[in-house]
């Protein structure tokens, strides 16, 4: 059983990717399939009793059974109903890689900061309308600041502590 805020993801023979972040929480299913169980008052569709008659037995009403290929997101307003899931992407970081596609420079920063020591700084509001797409490696943040000193009207100062960015 896996526990992330207000959900509990219990792995019926399976392989599964659960990602916290501020917003909710997001499960991958990679292989089999799973019980998603919101907590209380989060609301979500009735589980299917006829796919998953050991979950409607164990008194788990409100569980989403995710299967192989599907994600669903958890947040403490709503829960999602599953969706197609680019697995690859979700399961890059067990290779020490970072995918994006078209994501503002804020969630990349907080994605990278997840691997780093050092932190990545977005001090500038107006750069959330920049976008990075792209595979970078969780482990060589220097490619990364390289990229972005490359990038035009982007500032980048380095300390021992963190890399601010800033629009120039």
């Amino acid at each position: 059983m896996v526990r992330s805020d207000s959900t509990r993801v219990r792995a019926v023979g399976t392989l599964f990717d659960v990602y916290r972040k501020a917003t909710g929480t997001t499960v991958t299913v990679v292989e089999g399939r799973v019980a998603v169980l919101p907590m209380l008052n989060v609301p979500g569709p009735a589980l299917d009793r006829a796919r998953a008659p050991d979950i409607a037995d164990s008194g788990d009403s409100h569980a989403i059974l995710v299967s192989a290929g599907e994600q669903v997101t958890v947040t403490p307003s709503a829960v999602t109903q599953p969706t197609h899931a680019n697995v690859a992407v979700a399961t890059a970081w067990t290779q020490r890689e970072l995918v994006f596609d078209l994501t503002p420079l804020p969630d990349v920063a907080q994605e990278y900061n997840r691997y780093n020591v050092r932190q990545l700084i977005v001090s500038d509001a107006k750069l959330k309308d920049f976008h990075v797409t792209g595979v970078l490696s969780s482990t060589d943040p220097v490619s990364f600041v390289h990229f972005l000193r490359a990038q035009p009207g982007i500032s980048v100062e380095e300390t021992d502590r963190e890399i601010r960015i800033s629009k120039k």
